[in-house]
């Protein structure tokens, strides 16, 4: 459900009407929103933080403070443009068999798709630069579903793919035993961690049970003999196809599937990279991730955060061929300020040192302002300022 809470982002586009030779500006033309032409904007985007970025590692997090953040960094499958469709992304075409119980989607072959680093240079291992290959998304779901992983959102693969759940609470045995836990140091044979699974399924998992395991409805119930192949992925239902293909297998039809597919749960990781960095991954230094979104993290300390354009994004021939996907604003700079009131950041805004920032209704004055207008009359939706891009959240 959509809050009408909702953040309502005040956009500046700097009407620098003469002496227009700062490199810092450019001027937009051909644009589909007619009030863009003839405008000028800045190349750099200047706002407020409250806080910095906790963590990158997506695997793990949802919170806000770092979602908002590495949604930049890293592209999925599909994507939401901006009129909020969905369309494809690194997805070259995409296909859905058996009623919406399994989706086929093509990684795009291009060149220019590959992992950078935040220095904007491309990542190599063993001397080979790394394309980002349907491969990267088959060993995500393997890390969102492992138990010491820890993560927030790794019930949106779970409720959904075949498998997810029997791989997920096998690695919580190894967790177990690794830690020392009685409970799990117990489980020394395959045929008692099959049972453990069975039994964690049915209690915790009961869609799952019934869709995959219980013999009521035509399933089978996991044996000593499946472990290994849990073990090694092979019965997780995310599998590269084709070569560059990655097919997702449904416990259940479900024909909005690949909205699910703009979450962090389903975004991609290169396994020799996470190998290299292992704990470090995603701690929230720039060079704790890698990057194949518009935007790498160049810097982030304790009062700053900036973004810089990924200079292998923008050559991508879906991004060229599509102007809403690209980034024409080469960097983004958050000051980070601590305590701020909800009126601090209209007044910095007003005052022409930063380019836009979130209204918040505690802000009485900026939301009259802005949003109801002298007469009153302005919504969230239709808001009194030209300035205010409504945006609703979960």
């Amino acid at each position: 459900m959509k809050n009408k809470a909702s953040k309502l982002m005040m956009i500046a586009i700097c009407s620098v009407l003469v002496g227009c030779g700062n490199s810092n500006f450019f001027t937009t033309s051909g644009s589909p929103y007619s009030l863009l032409n003839g405008r000028t904007a800045k190349k750099k985007y200047e706002t407020i933080a409250s806080v910095g970025i906790g963590e990158l590692n997506y695997m793990k997090t949802s919170a806000a403070q770092n979602a908002e953040h590495f949604a930049n960094f890293v592209d999925g499958l599909l994507t939401h443009n901006d009129f909020g469709t969905l369309e494809l992304n690194l997805a070259k075409s995409a296909r859905q068999e058996q009623d919406f119980k399994e989706f086929v989607f093509e990684v795009r072959e291009d060149e220019n798709l590959i992992w950078v680093t935040s220095a904007g240079k491309p990542y190599k291992y063993g001397g080979k630069v790394q394309k980002v290959t349907a491969a990267d998304f088959v060993f995500g779901a393997k890390l969102i579903n492992t138990f010491s992983v820890g993560s927030d959102t790794g019930y949106l693969m779970r409720d959904f793919i075949k498998g997810a759940a029997e791989y997920y609470l096998y690695t919580q045995i190894l967790d177990g035993i690794a830690n020392g836990s009685s409970k799990f140091v117990k489980m020394d044979t395959d045929q008692k961690k099959a049972k453990f699974i069975n039994d964690t399924i049915k209690s915790d998992y009961p869609a799952a049970y019934k869709a995959q395991y219980d013999p009521a409805y035509g399933g089978t119930a996991i044996k000593a003999a499946d472990i290994n192949n849990i073990a090694n992925g092979s019965r997780l239902g995310v599998k590269v196809e084709n070569g560059n293909s990655v097919r997702y297998s449904l416990l259940d039809s479900a024909m909005y599937f690949p909205t699910l597919l703009t979450y962090s749960t389903y975004l991609p990781v290169n396994e020799n990279f996470y190998n290299e960095k292992k704990s470090g991954f995603g701690s929230g230094k720039p060079d704790s991730i890698l990057y194949c979104g518009p935007y790498v993290l160049s810097a982030s300390d304790e009062t700053n955060i900036e973004y810089t354009k990924n200079p292998y994004y923008a050559k991508r021939k879906d991004v060229q061929e599509n102007r809403y996907k690209q980034a024409f604003v080469d960097k983004i700079h958050y000051s980070i300020k601590n305590d701020i009131e909800s009126g601090d950041p209209r007044i910095a805004f007003e005052a022409g040192n930063i380019d836009g920032f979130g209204l918040s209704p505690n802000d009485k004055i900026g939301w009259d302002k802005y949003v109801i207008g002298p007469n009153g009359e302005g919504t969230i939706e239709e808001p009194y300022s030209g300035l205010v891009n409504s945006r609703w959240l979960d």
